[in-house]
């Protein structure tokens, strides 16, 4: 495995930024997932097959980065990224909710928002963060 890595990196130049995911890895991400063990041989067949060629490029030399739009709900599909079968994997209680946001950036937004409100109360919004931690004590 590790040899399969430091050869994809050596030859990181000769291969392109990015490319778009054919129609047999997409299936491969389709799939439902697996309930018992995988050997680790065939999990690491399957990366090298589905995932490693189409992965986001910023290891390669030419990369220049990312936009990626936000302010919908639908995800972007363009780029072969899916939160597929996230539930199943999670063995999710039935009620359980969450959220997909466009990235990392406002990951982290509405986690401080909903820490801030965990520590601060409801109102916070409202009344902010110095007026709510005042009265606090």
């Amino acid at each position: 495995m590790l040899d399969d890595m430091l050869d994809y990196i050596d030859s990181i130049r000769s291969r392109p930024v990015w490319q778009p995911m054919d129609d047999a890895a997409r299936a491969a991400f389709r799939a439902a997932l697996p309930r018992q063990p995988t050997p680790l041989a065939t999990v690491h067949e399957d990366f090298l097959k589905d995932v490693l060629p189409y992965i986001v490029g910023n290891v390669h030399p030419g990369f220049v980065g990312w936009v990626h739009g936000g302010g919908t709900i639908r995800p972007s599909k363009s780029n072969g990224r899916s939160p597929r079968g996230c539930g199943s994997c999670s063995d999710f209680r039935t009620g359980t909710s969450g959220v997909f946001v466009t990235g990392t950036s406002l990951a982290n937004f509405v986690a401080i928002l909903i820490a801030r409100r965990a520590a601060l109360g409801a109102g916070v919004h409202r009344d902010g963060a110095a007026h709510r931690a005042a009265f606090a004590h």
